[in-house]
């Protein structure tokens, strides 16, 4: 029976603490680190350095329908959601980078 309560206890410890953890705000780090994942799926390059100054100039395939499946993916993996103001006033990842911790 101990072992039971004690095995339950560790498993609600580490639901509270992934709990907490998601609200915890984003740091820059994470940020960027998931961004670098999700550039390298969705252009397939795993080459891709993502900074504050990168854009859509410096990226191959990175078009207006990239751009697109750009968005949806962040949306998704970060759970937030852009208008269409604040993605159009986008001119470099840094840019998105400061919304999504604005959000997070």
């Amino acid at each position: 029976m101990y072992g039971i309560r004690n095995t339950v206890e560790k498993h609600c410890q580490r639901i509270r603490h992934a709990e907490i953890q998601e609200k915890l705000p984003l740091n820059q780090e994470a940020v960027y680190e998931k961004l670098t994942e999700i550039f390298h799926d969705l252009f397939d390059d795993d080459s891709i350095v993502v900074t504050p100054e990168l854009t859509a100039r410096d990226v191959e395939g990175w078009d207006s329908l990239a751009h697109i499946r750009l968005i949806i993916t962040i949306e998704k993996a970060f759970k937030v959601k852009f208008s269409t103001t604040e993605i159009a006033k986008l001119e470099k990842v840094g840019d998105l980078a400061a919304l999504i911790q604005s959000r997070a």
